[in-house]
């Protein structure tokens, strides 16, 4: 089939696409960021909801979108083209939103995990979960 078999115990790679905006083909997946940094307070949680109307021309955005408590840095967003039609997104649309969760308490652990501190379209670092590295 010439696909490419993706082990989750090695990184992956990817491919940057260039310039401000891209074509994503019906069927694809690739990642983007958020113009906006985040930072989450200790009583505070959050995710990320793809927009309705974005939704309705068949862009999903994020699988993975929970912000823990202390998580700092740009939302890494993956996106993907339901559409059977290309669809070109631009740098600064507005497609998703941050919705925050206020916690009965402040969080005792807050987030030091791989993706803190992270800049631009972040990918995959699951090959440095502690099941797999050790």
């Amino acid at each position: 089939y010439g696909l490419k078999v993706q082990d989750l115990d090695e990184e992956p790679e990817y491919e940057e696409i260039p310039g401000d905006e891209c074509v994503l083909m019906p069927g694809n997946f690739c990642l983007a960021t958020s113009v906006e940094r985040i930072e989450v307070p200790n009583d505070l949680a959050g995710y990320i909801e793809g927009r309705s109307s974005i939704g309705r021309v068949g862009l999903f955005i994020q699988n993975a979108g929970y912000f823990d408590p202390g998580f700092r840095g740009q939302a890494t967003l993956e996106l993907y083209n339901a559409s059977p039609n290309p669809l070109r997104i631009k740098a600064g649309r507005r497609i998703c939103q941050f919705v925050f969760i206020q916690l009965t308490s402040p969080s005792e652990n807050p987030y030091h995990g791989k993706y803190l501190d992270q800049e631009g379209a972040t990918g995959s670092r699951i090959h440095q979960d502690r099941e797999v590295s050790g």
